[in-house]
């Protein structure tokens, strides 16, 4: 009975919602002032300079070979969209 009212009122337009507003899109702020490495760069680091350049940030969960791998898929994303 109550999903027939629910239904019922949805039709008669008592339970619309009003448009979402626009959201204007910030690209995020760098926190470090530093321009991101192009992916090739980021998969030739090795073990020791991953370690320098990412002490202290987020990314370095990711361990370096997880950050590799992301490079790699980048290039791969774009081989593609090129062709």
């Amino acid at each position: 009975f109550g999903v027939a009212l629910v239904a019922a009122a949805l039709l008669a337009g008592c339970m619309t919602r009003p448009p979402a507003p626009v959201i204007e899109r910030v690209p995020f702020p760098s926190t470090t002032g530093q321009v991101p490495p192009p992916p090739e760069v980021l998969m030739a680091l090795t073990d020791a300079e991953f370690r320098e350049r990412f002490r202290g940030s987020p990314l370095k969960r990711a361990r370096r070979e997880g950050l590799a791998r992301n490079a790699a898929i980048v290039l791969g994303n774009r081989r593609r969209s090129a062709s």
